[in-house]
């Protein structure tokens, strides 16, 4: 099944903006650590988005360790959780 590329762009960007706000926690962490959760689940988050990223680059799908099961600790309406479960359910969706 062929993708819509419009569809490919908004998954990506919405990767790319739930990347963002997840580094700009690794890149406060040292002087404002999040109560929430721990700079090596931030990591394996960083290293899980970019390579769903990647796989849009390739025209591929990879499987998905369920980001939004992490996210549970996160409090519900922190901004950066909303904007991780929505991409991976918009990336998720691509199948």
């Amino acid at each position: 099944m062929k993708r819509n590329p419009q569809t490919v762009e908004k998954v990506r960007k919405q990767l790319s903006e739930a990347l963002a706000g997840v580094e700009g926690y690794l890149k406060e962490w040292a002087q404002s650590p999040q109560n929430f959760t721990t700079e090596g689940e931030l990591r394996a988050i960083v290293a899980k988005l970019r390579e769903m990223q990647e796989s849009l680059d390739k025209g591929e799908t990879v499987p998905i360790l369920g980001l939004w099961r992490i996210l549970e600790t996160w409090p519900y309406k922190n901004e950066i959780r909303q904007k991780i479960v929505e991409a991976e359910l918009a990336y998720e969706r691509l199948k």
